[in-house]
């Protein structure tokens, strides 16, 4: 009995011109399962983060702790945010939570302005 919890808009270009989008459907939205989750009696959440959470490190190995809430972009503030609420609701409600930090995401549904994509097509087209 647990929850992954892998909904959420994808993507910073669109954060700079929507950011109230990223608030509804990045925080209100995960709170709402976290919720739901802790009323159902959920032993475990799993949260489908991002890299984005990590600011501008430059160039160098990055390590967990080093997401310190310095984000660059309303997308990484929303996930940053959203994270917080995992640990909160895992407090309040006592069950285990464990966040994915994914950096570039690739499959048939993966979006094609990302460079997975972008170098196949360039493969692809010789």
């Amino acid at each position: 009995d647990c929850v992954y919890h892998l909904a959420a808009l994808p993507g910073v270009p669109n954060s700079l011109l929507q950011p109230l989008d990223y608030v509804d459907y990045d925080i209100k939205a995960t709170i709402n399962v976290l919720k739901a989750a802790g009323m159902a009696g959920v032993r475990h959440v799993l949260f489908a983060s991002s890299s984005s959470v990590y600011g501008n490190q430059g160039n160098v190995p990055l390590k967990e702790e080093m997401a310190a809430g310095q984000v660059v972009s309303p997308y990484a503030a929303a996930k940053y945010g959203a994270e917080s609420f995992c640990y909160a609701y895992a407090h309040l409600f006592g069950y285990q939570v464990t966040i994915f930090r994914y950096f570039t995401v690739y499959g048939p549904w993966g979006r094609p302005d990302m460079a997975i994509s972008k170098f196949i097509r360039h493969l692809l087209r010789g």
